[in-house]
């Protein structure tokens, strides 16, 4: 087995002297494998805009106290954030996972020099409906919705 060093990785190909990555895969293994850093990037924004909201709506309660608020107004910041912001957070999540997968599969078959059974094809995009309402599938958006729906239910309920 020949180990060669390449552009930060460590190659073993059996019988092979030099496997180049700079062509198809140089850039893309580096960035496209690992997902995280986006990822996390990405949560923690989420977080902050999630545990932002909660502090503005428990604030209401206290601002608002014995006046009455148009339903309407908990019923538009549900659908906002709901499909406006969690489900455009999982939409992008969902993206880099899947093109994340489908480039670790590719460097995988260059690393390991084997013929694949059939070529990986390239994702593509997440079906309709899966964008639309595959969130209230995840659990960390629909702990976020059900408490963020709690939390507007005691609004009214202590406003009143």
């Amino acid at each position: 087995m020949v180990c060669r060093a390449h552009k930060g990785f460590t190659v073993g190909t059996p019988k092979a002297d030099f496997l180049d990555l700079g062509t198809e895969f140089g850039v893309r293994v580096g960035d496209r494998t690992d997902d995280r850093p986006r990822h996390d990037g990405r949560r923690e924004y989420e977080w902050k805009v999630t545990l932002g909201l909660w502090a503005v709506i428990v604030a209401a309660i206290a601002t608002f106290h014995g006046q009455t608020l148009p339903k309407w107004i908990g019923y538009v910041t549900i659908l906002v954030f709901a499909f406006l912001w969690l489900r455009g957070v999982w939409v992008a999540n969902e993206k880099d996972k899947t093109l994340s997968l489908h480039y670790r599969r590719k460097a995988e078959q260059v690393l390991t020099n084997t013929a694949p059974p059939t070529e990986v094809p390239f994702p593509g995009t997440i079906p309709w409906y899966k964008q639309a309402f595959g969130f209230l599938l995840d659990w960390s958006m629909l702990f976020q919705l059900v408490t963020t729906i709690g939390l507007l239910k005691l609004a009214y309920l202590f406003v009143k």
